[in-house]
């Protein structure tokens, strides 16, 4: 896929991990396609961990996984 259709998680030079939204943030980065399934395997089979060469703990991944709910999750459906 083009660098233009991912999304950026970047583990930024201070630390944390942030979802780059511009592609402009500085440190190392990982992409992640749109796909629910590709950030399933980043957020529980370790992927972002192997890819940034570190453990994160799930305060870590915390705006990983909001910004995967708030716009890449498929809706929930009511009963």
């Amino acid at each position: 896929m083009p660098k233009a259709q991912l999304v950026r998680v970047v583990r930024t030079g201070q630390g944390p991990i942030v979802v780059d939204i511009s592609g402009r943030e500085s440190g190392r980065g990982a992409y992640l396609c749109h796909i629910p399934e590709c950030w399933g395997r980043a957020l529980g089979k370790r992927a972002l961990e192997r890819s940034f060469k570190q453990d994160l703990s799930n305060q870590d991944l915390e705006p990983v996984r909001a910004y995967y709910e708030a716009n890449i999750a498929p809706p929930a459906t009511a009963p």
